[in-house]
């Protein structure tokens, strides 16, 4: 079989990896007007999943489709996760500039906490990709998950901190624009392989019951039809 062909594997590994990209790039042009970052997060995860991991090579129309569909809740819990990562934030420094044993334990249960939240932002904005859920349960929902659930938190947090790491260290370099086209796509692709086990375990409690759950179930059935 000759591997240059539209059906031979360097031709799809190909597409593979600029779908990856091409949807890392359209989630940092759509998370500039800040507020809606959260309807971008979960546009760039449900494109991932359908264009990359699903294979069906549409990963423009699946972003504007999960975009479109999650803008309004999106933005309203991206302005809510905005202020509960500040006040943590905040508690983080005030006790960073104090001195004593007490300050020092506060700044380790706020570093916590902090690490807690970027896990639960992620997973929020994942869940809301595939389930139809209120935005009180998207809150909390993914704050307890990343309570119980140490190992796919810590994967998360790593693969946010290591981009940050990297782009750090590549600042005022010829290779930052690059890694700062590259990274996004590839840490969202990363997160599918952490987050999936978590959804599919917690799925009948994000449907619930009624018209709620019955919507969420087509969504999901939408998202992971071949």
């Amino acid at each position: 079989m000759n591997i240059f062909h539209f059906d031979g594997k360097l031709y799809r590994f190909l597409v593979k990896f600029w779908n990856i990209i091409w949807i890392g790039i359209l989630w940092i042009i759509f998370s500039i007007p800040v507020f809606t970052i959260g309807a971008s997060s979960s546009a760039a995860y449900y494109a991932m999943m359908k264009a990359v991991r699903k294979g069906l090579e549409r990963p423009t129309h699946e972003f504007f489709k999960s975009f479109k569909e999650n803008f309004k809740q999106g933005s309203i819990l991206t302005v809510i996760y905005g202020i509960i990562g500040a006040l943590f934030v905040f508690a983080f420094l005030f006790y960073y500039h104090q001195p004593g044993e007490i300050a020092l334990g506060m700044r380790w249960l706020f570093l916590v906490l902090l690490l807690i939240y970027v896990s639960a932002a992620t997973l929020c904005f994942i869940w809301l990709s595939r389930f139809v859920i209120t935005t009180g349960r998207a809150v909390t929902y993914p704050m307890m998950l990343a309570v119980l659930h140490p190992k796919q938190t810590f994967g998360l947090v790593v693969f946010w901190l290591a981009s940050a790491v990297i782009l750090y260290w590549t600042y005022n370099t010829p290779a930052f624009l690059f890694l700062l086209l590259f990274l996004p796509g590839f840490k969202c692709y990363a997160d599918t392989f952490v987050a999936e086990s978590l959804l599919e375990k917690y799925e009948p409690i994000a449907e619930g019951t009624g018209e709620k759950a019955e919507e969420s179930e087509e969504k999901n059935e939408t998202l992971y039809e071949s």
